[in-house]
């Protein structure tokens, strides 16, 4: 019967112990990033979204779309949803390298999602990821952590001007959206 505190002393020690080493392995980075900063972090990763990288057929298709738009990409590096779908941009980006139609703001969110304050609640981002369309200044779209379809293809549809408003398979931030929580910077 004295044999219960013992173990259940040693497993806590074990879970204490694989949390630190996931927080030890997974720095939080906040604030903007450069396209190098964020290909570092998530070589990392790999294999965290098992996702195949984008074709080149599917790449050539953005070649298509107007230039001038801006997508900020707010993430986690701590973030198991940043960590799916992340990676798959990222692979995209590089792909289309310097014939990319669009630039791309990079910004890492700490765990708390309070920093950087400025650029959350300028954005109206609460969850994460988040990618918002921008084109002149003024939001157009924006997907909210998974795609209701497909990354690559929902945010084509984004940039080229066939959808609007808000893009995601998350309730929660529909029902935000909907009702004006979200988007602190107006929705489009």
């Amino acid at each position: 019967m004295s044999l219960r505190p013992p173990f259940a002393l040693f497993v806590m020690m074990l879970l204490t112990a694989s949390v630190s080493a996931q927080t030890a392995a997974t720095p939080v980075v906040v604030g903007r990033m450069s396209q190098r900063e964020v290909e570092a972090i998530v070589s990392s990763w790999a294999g965290a979204n098992g996702a195949a990288p984008p074709s080149v057929r599917s790449a050539d298709a953005f070649k298509h779309v107007r230039k001038g738009a801006t997508v900020k990409v707010f993430f986690g590096t701590w973030c198991d949803d940043s960590k799916d779908v992340v990676p798959e941009f990222v692979s995209l980006v590089t792909l289309l390298g310097a014939q990319a139609p669009f630039k791309v703001e990079y910004v890492g969110v700490d765990r708390d999602k309070r920093e950087p304050s400025r650029d959350l609640r300028s954005n109206g981002v609460s969850y994460l990821p988040t990618f918002i369309v921008m084109r002149h200044g003024h939001e157009t779209g924006r997907i909210v952590e998974h795609a209701p379809n497909d990354l690559r293809d929902d945010l084509l549809h984004l940039l080229n001007g066939s959808a609007t408003g808000l893009l995601s398979s998350n309730e929660d931030a529909i029902i935000e959206y909907l009702n004006g929580r979200s988007t602190a910077a107006g929705r489009p």
